[in-house]
């Protein structure tokens, strides 16, 4: 999954990803409401930053989810 990296828009990565979504929220409570809420244009690394959370955790595990979403 090279195509997923830091500097990744977050419009990108839930084009790419689907689920990420659903996977950011569950995890990082991100994404969910106006208070954890994330713009198209920010990266993913400017995201997990914001939230403190380590970039690569969050890579990990969203390549995780898509990996189990694809088994379903």
């Amino acid at each position: 999954m090279a195509d997923l990296d830091a500097s990744t828009p977050m419009a990108s990565l839930l084009a790419r990803f689907p689920g990420a979504k659903r996977a950011l929220f569950a995890r990082y409570h991100i994404g969910g409401c106006s208070s954890c809420a994330y713009r198209d244009d920010e990266t993913l690394a400017e995201v997990a930053t914001r939230n403190e959370i380590d970039v690569s955790e969050v890579i990990e595990h969203i390549l995780q989810s898509h990996t189990v979403m694809q088994r379903c």
